[in-house]
């Protein structure tokens, strides 16, 4: 399996109907660098497992995806 099929795949959601966290914030620091800064929190239902920091650098050639998050859901809204 090629890498970039591996990354699709972690990034599908796991759950049909899965709700991403709002508002899903990406900050741009750098060009090609977008970061989400995940709740201070241990991971529970009302945070939907929005509790990482995650993020990815687009390249001239492909996405580098840095973590997918703590829930299918927070990965669902990364990869939208």
């Amino acid at each position: 399996m090629s890498w970039r099929l591996s990354v699709l795949l972690l990034l599908a959601p796991a759950a049909a109907g899965a709700q991403p966290p709002e508002p899903f914030a990406l900050d741009n620091p750098a060009p090609g660098v977008y970061v989400h800064y995940g709740r201070q929190e241990v991971i529970a239902a009302a945070n939907g497992g929005d509790v990482a920091n995650l993020g990815f650098v687009v390249g001239a050639r492909c996405v580098a995806v840095i973590d997918t998050g703590g829930s299918a859901a927070v990965g669902a809204a990364l990869r939208r």
